[in-house]
């Protein structure tokens, strides 16, 4: 019994399906990523996938966001602050009290278990010429059971504007990943393209990526952008697994306040559907 609790806690914790979101725990970091599957490679926003991004937030901004997973049990909180290139952030999953019941059917569990993983998260961005180039330093700490592991990785992601409206991303996330207890995180590489539309205000994304476990894949999103208000939706396909899901999301801004909101629909019915809440402050 303790072996399949543990076997359906480690799939929550690390979908290899197109549930995951390929964050170091295969859930979503916040509601901005959330709402482009934390995909978006050549993106102003998601120094996770790609540090070179970090290099447009131009603003001095803290954020907060509280997610919600595909379980009941399943949560998360995610704080970032970002300033002159740089960004510090941490981040927490974790599942409390999953019951435990012994194989003779009960009503009363026998008893429970909890699990967490907690990371912290370093993102620097630096201009070369007209390229811009950036790198992640990450710690990763989680517990399951009696077993605990901690772990270090490293990302790096370049990003070359060409023309006022189009540019170029590139990223290979887990450049160098080592846990102390446990296999290397799995090797993302993506490529990208982001491209306004002259004379309105859509913006679009298409990626094309490999990841070391789940294979190649796809994405694309279109985002409708103005000054206080956009709104994306996504659709991200893996080949092997021959599934597409679909994200949508929003955020408005009010002076120095911006609210976001975003949500998965999964190709897979019986999951309940993500959700994030995202607020961020301006100074």
């Amino acid at each position: 019994m303790k072996y399949l609790v543990s076997i359906v806690l480690i799939s929550i914790i690390f979908p290899v399906s197109s549930v995951s979101t390929y964050s170091p725990s295969g859930l979503p970091i916040n509601a901005k990523t959330l709402s482009m599957l934390n995909l978006g490679v050549a993106s102003d926003y998601n120094n996770w996938l790609n540090p070179a991004s970090i290099e447009y937030n131009s603003e001095e901004l803290l954020e907060f966001s509280q997610n919600s997973w595909i379980y009941d049990d399943v949560s998360g909180t995610n704080i970032s602050y970002r300033s002159s290139g740089q960004a510090l952030s941490y981040h927490q999953w974790k599942i409390d009290d999953i019951y435990l019941y012994e194989n003779v059917p009960s009503d009363s569990p026998s008893g429970s278990i909890s699990s967490q993983n907690l990371f912290l998260h370093y993102s620097k961005s630096f201009r070369i010429k007209s390229i811009i180039f950036g790198f992640n330093i990450g710690a990763m700490y989680q517990s399951l059971f009696n077993f605990d592991d901690s772990g270090l990785k490293l990302d790096f992601g370049f990003q070359k504007p060409i023309g006022n409206n189009f540019k170029l991303g590139f990223s290979i996330q887990n450049l160098y990943s080592q846990n102390r207890n446990s296999v290397s995180l799995p090797k993302l590489i993506a490529i990208g393209v982001k491209q306004k539309i002259k004379g309105l205000p859509f913006i679009i994304y298409f990626d094309l990526f490999d990841h070391e476990d789940n294979g190649l894949g796809s994405f694309q999103a279109i985002k409708l952008s103005s000054k206080n208000f956009n709104l994306i939706c996504g659709a991200k396909y893996l080949k092997d697994f021959e599934k597409t899901d679909i994200s949508l999301g929003m955020d408005f801004r009010f002076k120095k306040i911006q609210f976001s909101i975003s949500t998965l629909f999964l190709e897979n019915a019986s999951f309940k559907a993500p959700l994030s809440y995202q607020i961020s402050y301006f100074f």
